[in-house]
């Protein structure tokens, strides 16, 4: 399994995840949104902070992983 974190802007793997699939390089891939995040502030007050960061996520097979390493590149 891979996965990409901080990705800005999830339009810009979509050519790369279909190029993946259309090469039978990759299993299953699936885009991950963390939508807001709670954290305890220095005075113990709860802090939401909201993230436009993706994560991308791919299943690929142990011999296909330098091919997709390649890809990544």
């Amino acid at each position: 399994m891979l996965i990409l974190e901080n990705i800005k802007d999830q339009g810009e793997f979509d050519k790369f995840v279909l190029h993946l699939f259309e090469q039978n390089l990759a299993v299953e891939g699936n885009f991950a949104q963390q939508m807001q995040r709670l954290s305890l502030g220095a005075d113990g007050d709860v802090v939401g902070n909201e993230s436009e960061v993706f994560t991308l996520r791919l299943v690929v097979n142990d011999d296909k992983i330098d091919n997709v390493m390649t890809a990544l590149d």
